[in-house]
Parts: structure tokens; C-alpha cells; sequence
């Protein structure tokens, strides 16, 4: 028997690419916001963290934590009490804040370029990735149906 290749959204049911794209569309707009959020935390600690790697990390754990419920709510209809999602969700993030800083540092502090330029190409990098983690691994024991 041929695996289903539907699943229901809004009660009625839909090809799977489609609820990938929807999920894709939430995914983006919970993740703009945690986005804003980073870039006021990154605002706002600016004066006072002299290093770029701690300044990007700091910012970056505040936006994740806004992001964890969110996409655990709005996206993948998760509930925020998966331990094992949310250890997943660590781990996912452990290597994107590894990403960003890293990056970061090199982008801005041995490249010279500049700091909100470089932080927008990551961003988009780390999205992506985000993005596909979270689909296929962080909140895989949601129910898809």
C-alpha cells in the first residue's frame, strides 16, 4: 500500500509539500520576530560588551528562547513541555550559536567587514539550517497528520 502523502490543515487534508511550505511560512514569520528580538538585544549590549563573539551569543540566546515558544506553539504545534524536543531544540541551537559566533568573529573581527552586514548574511544561513532541524529532527515526534 502506497505511504499517505496528505495531511490535514485548517480540517481539510492537503499534499505534504504544501503543509512543508506552510509550515515553512510560520516557521518564517515566528522566526522574523525572534530575529527583531535579536537585533534590540544586539542594540541594546552593543555599548557594553567589548567582544563581538559575546555580544552575538547573548543576543542570540535571548532570541532563542523567545523562538523555542513560539515555534513550539505557532509552527509545529508542539507542546512546550517535550523534553525531548526541547533537548533537541538545545542541541540544534548549541550548533547555530556556534555557527553565528564563529562566523561572526571571523566576518567581522578578522575580515573587517561589517558588523550588521555580516549578522544579516548569517542570519539567512542559520535560518535555513534552523529551519530543516526543526523540521526533521526537533519536532519529528509531532503528529504530522
Amino acid at each position: 500500500m502506497a505511504k499517505d502523502m496528505t495531511r490535514v490543515i485548517f480540517g481539510k487534508p492537503v499534499a505534504l509539500w504544501r503543509a512543508f511550505l506552510w509550515d515553512g511560512i510560520k516557521f518564517g514569520l515566528v522566526g522574523l520576530s525572534s530575529i527583531a528580538i535579536y537585533f534590540v538585544i544586539l542594540f541594546l549590549l552593543q555599548p557594553f560588551v567589548d567582544s563581538v563573539a559575546l555580544l552575538a551569543a547573548l543576543s542570540y540566546i535571548g532570541s532563542a528562547v523567545f523562538n523555542y515558544f513560539g515555534q513550539s506553539k505557532v509552527t509545529f504545534n508542539s507542546d512546550v513541555r517535550d523534553y525531548g524536543a526541547f533537548l533537541r531544540y538545545v542541541a540544534m541551537h548549541g550548533l547555530c550559536i556556534v555557527i553565528n559566533s564563529t562566523g561572526m568573529h571571523f566576518m567581522v573581527t578578522v575580515w573587517q567587514n561589517n558588523l550588521w552586514l555580516s549578522q544579516v548574511c548569517l542570519t539567512v544561513i542559520i535560518a535555513g539550517t534552523s529551519f530543516l532541524l526543526s523540521y526533521f529532527w526537533v519536532y519529528r515526534t509531532r503528529a504530522r497528520a
